[in-house]
């Protein structure tokens, strides 16, 4: 059980990661190239929607 609980944390932190480092380029980079107020509203919607997706699509569940 508790390889099985180590194994979903590690990819869970690794997820973390990627969310992490998408987050601050688009804060470090987006925030100062990006300058016009309709792209930062169009990639608000875009990330929106991603999330949107991964949280409420049906996934196929492994090992069932």
């Amino acid at each position: 059980a508790a390889r099985a609980g180590g194994r979903r944390a590690g990819v869970a932190m690794i997820g973390v990661v990627v969310m992490l480092l998408a987050a601050g380029l688009l804060e470090g980079f987006g925030r100062q190239l990006i300058t016009v107020d309709t792209a930062r509203y169009a990639i608000a919607a875009v990330m929106f929607a991603l999330w949107c997706a991964y949280f409420y699509l049906p996934r196929a569940r492994h090992g069932e």
